[in-house]
């Protein structure tokens, strides 16, 4: 029986041996019902019927899209537009590890709602962690966003949606692990004659990464103005369609990892040298070195490989007693001679290439902890040259005593 309440037309159907009270709307001018609402109970229809209508108002598309369909749609067309194969490789590995299978992915666009994305980011929070979920965020927000501007949702979801905090008291990040002064004295020994020695040295001896040293090409070091010029970075990286890996050189991650440091006098040394020697290898594999040609190379002039840099560097720190380090740790280490000899915070931030100086605070919080100790003995080494500090302090209370008098 057909009543009118609300403004509404309903029905009582029975489905799955279950009663629900049911809405069906007339499109007159398509000549045919949309998508029929059910509900439990007539207040559920309402509730239904009422976000139908606000939807119908805001020219909201009632199509069945999947949330997962139209977030690779905004992917494709929209977000990774312009944006390095490194990060489209990075997107594409969230959104098939984390949105394609996830229940709010199989939800059509039509039904969502913030609690059911919030539901997704607590459940995600409990089994990977915040940086997950953080990272995930950064792609949901402007999806969900462009979903409102575009007319497909009737709110914008993506802005009422709250990344779980962690609430772990007293969890530290982890600590780097630079090499003491007396184990970089033993590395340095031990490189020589290694067909990296070149590369060991420049990166303990400049603090450049890993992927800056791999893209250095002759041309980007200047012996006349002894100065090294950084302005890329190599990757080996999955291709864009995710078929095979390729090797990748791009601009720095940011502006400030872009400069240009001094070239230290015992590193030209080692570079001149270096090129001489490496002209003769490519001479062998009938190759001629040039301008823009890589500074550290294989034997034939390509890439190096990271895995097997890491496998020599981990044989040269066994020779040497040296345990748990890896390559990053030279750059860690360039930081911390920095800092052990003096140098302004400002300045480590300038030749490490970081955004904003609270990132080489952070990082070398530890390090600057250690010299705390020394600062302070640097006070009682003011006081060394008074023959006899006690008798003087002594001498001056008396005097303030015979004043009080």
């Amino acid at each position: 029986s057909n009543k009118k309440e609300y403004n509404m037309k309903y029905d009582k159907v029975t489905r799955g041996g279950k009663e629900y009270f049911r809405y069906r709307h007339w499109d007159p001018v398509l000549k045919k019902h949309d998508s029929p609402l059910y509900g439990k109970t007539l207040s559920e229809l309402k509730e239904k019927y009422e976000v139908y209508q606000a939807k119908k108002l805001g020219g909201i598309k009632e199509d069945n899209i999947t949330f997962a369909a139209f977030f690779d749609q905004w992917l494709r067309s929209v977000h990774i537009v312009g944006k390095k194969p490194k990060t489209i490789a990075r997107y594409k590995g969230i959104q098939k590890n984390y949105i394609a299978e996830s229940y709010v992915g199989k939800m059509t666009l039509s039904n969502l709602d913030s609690i059911y994305f919030q539901k997704w980011y607590n459940d995600l929070f409990e089994k990977k962690g915040e940086n997950i979920v953080k990272n995930l965020h950064k792609l949901i927000r402007p999806c969900l966003r462009y979903a409102f501007e575009t007319g497909r949702t009737l709110k914008n979801y993506g802005s009422l949606l709250n990344i779980p905090k962690s609430h772990e008291i007293g969890r530290k990040k982890q600590k780097i692990h630079p090499l003491t002064f007396d184990e970089q004295m033993k590395f340095i020994q031990a490189i020589r004659g290694n067909p990296l020695e070149a590369l060991f040295n420049v990166a303990i001896d400049t603090g450049m990464r890993q992927g800056e040293l791999f893209a250095l090409t002759w041309n980007d070091i200047d012996f006349e103005n002894k100065n090294i010029n950084i302005n890329k970075t190599y990757s080996y990286e999955k291709s864009p369609d995710g078929s095979r890996y390729i090797d990748i050189v791009t601009e720095p991650k940011t502006e400030s990892s872009t400069r240009v440091i001094p070239l230290p006098n015992r590193v030209e040394g080692i570079l001149r040298m270096h090129k001489l020697h490496q002209r003769e290898m490519l001479l062998r594999a009938g190759l001629k070195q040039e301008n823009i040609s890589l500074v550290f190379t294989t034997v034939i002039g390509t890439y190096l490989n990271s895995q097997n840099v890491l496998k020599r560097l981990k044989k040269v720190y066994a020779s040497c007693g040296i345990e748990n380090k890896n390559f990053h740790d030279l750059r860690h280490t360039y930081a911390t001679r920095l800092f052990e000899l003096g140098e302004d915070p400002k300045v480590v931030q300038k030749l490490l290439g970081h955004s904003t100086v609270f990132i080489t605070l952070e990082t070398y919080t530890h390090v600057l902890e250690s010299l705390k100790e020394k600062a302070i003995s640097k006070i009682d080494q003011l006081y060394t040259q008074l023959d006899s500090p006690s008798e003087a302090v002594g001498q001056n209370l008396d005097n303030c005593l015979k004043l009080v008098k």
